[in-house]
Formats: structure tokens, C-alpha cells, sequence
């Protein structure tokens, strides 16, 4: 099973986007993680998991380990189109953030 993605905004930025939200065609969000150098996995996100995450309330750990769709998918690289493939293998350490990561908010300056 595949997902076209197309980025909607991005949430950590270093160099490459870290952690960003991507939509597929019937608008339904996920939450992407880089794991390694230009691979990245993700999850589908409700709503309200999402603001959860957004407003420090969330660990994005938790997102990947308990999945509201119990589907992870992965993808290589960033373009206008991306390419998601159901993920059929176990989520291991190496591909998870570290534990109580949570989103803060750059100030306004």
C-alpha cells in the first residue's frame, strides 16, 4: 500500500526538515520523521492528537509507538510529490525518537 504526501508544514527545520506534517489526497494529515540521513517514516495524525503534539502535550515518541491507525509508512527524500510505502516491519530503536521528545514552540522574537 503507498500514500502520496505533499509537505504542509514543516516543524523542525536543520539543514534538511526533521519533523514536518504532510497531507494526502483527501487531506488527511501525518506526522514524518527523518531517521536517517534522507529516510523518514510516518503515521497519520488526527486533529487532536496533532494539537496535542503541537502544544507540548504529546510525546512524538508515543505518535510512532501507538499509531491511531496502527500503520507506519516510509519514504526516502523530500520532493513535491512523496512516495509513502506501508512500512511491514516492526518499528525498532533505530528508527524511533528519544523518549519525552515533545514540540516547543519558538518564541516570538
Amino acid at each position: 500500500m503507498t500514500k502520496q504526501l505533499h509537505v504542509l508544514q514543516i516543524i523542525s527545520y536543520y539543514d534538511i526538515p526533521l519533523i514536518f506534517i504532510a497531507i494526502d489526497e483527501i487531506d488527511t494529515k501525518f506526522i514524518c520523521l527523518l531517521v536517517n540521513e534522507d529516510s523518514y517514516i510516518s503515521t497519520e495524525v488526527s486533529a487532536n492528537r496533532l494539537s496535542e503534539f503541537m502544544n507540548n502535550n504529546e510525546d512524538l515518541r508515543d505518535i510512532f509507538t501507538t499509531p491511531e491507525t496502527h500503520q507506519i509508512y516510509s519514504f526516502n527524500g523530500i520532493s513535491d510529490t512523496i512516495e509513502a510505502i506501508l512500512f511491514e516491519s516492526e518499528l525498532t530503536e533505530e528508527y524511533l525518537p528519544e523518549y519525552g521528545f515533545k514540540y516547543e514552540k519558538p518564541l516570538d522574537t
